[in-house]
């Protein structure tokens, strides 16, 4: 390999290496953190939830209850450092949850009894669809970028 090829390759390491950075010190990193770690939460908290007694649906309704305000919080803050009418923004925050509990169970469904894909294969797909589409309503709808 040539000297200039070595250098070019080095460049083109250090682009992906800065892109891959931005990416996760973005808001998309950021959503991933957030979302992440209240999906966790949701998780421990069904689980707590049904083991003092509750059945299912109503644990995951209490836990998917107790996770929003705190999830709209960081969202609103750390994820999109969004200011703003708090009213407003939080309204639009729950329509999303409206938007996305449809389209999960229909990605469910799709994959799981059309497809007859694995049970927890289509959760995970249905948890990525969902993820992106809350990404892109929440970002674009919810919390707007300002206008310098």
């Amino acid at each position: 390999m040539d000297a200039g090829a070595a250098t070019r390759s080095s460049e083109t390491k250090l682009t992906s290496a800065g892109t891959l950075w931005r990416v996760i010190s973005g808001p998309q990193g950021r959503y991933l953190l957030v979302g992440g770690t209240m999906a966790a939460l949701y998780a421990l908290l069904v689980w707590a939830y049904h083991s003092a007694g509750l059945v299912g649906w109503l644990a995951s309704l209490l836990a998917s209850t107790s996770v929003a305000g705190p999830t709209f919080a960081l969202h609103r803050r750390f994820t999109f450092g969004a200011s703003g009418p708090l009213l407003g923004q939080f309204l639009g925050y729950l329509s999303t949850v409206v938007i996305n509990v449809p389209f999960g169970a229909l990605t469910v469904y799709l994959l799981l009894d059309v497809l007859g894909i694995h049970p927890f294969i289509s959760g995970l797909g249905a948890t990525v669809v969902t993820a992106v589409l809350n990404f892109v309503l929440l970002s674009r709808l919810v919390f707007k970028p300002s206008r310098a």
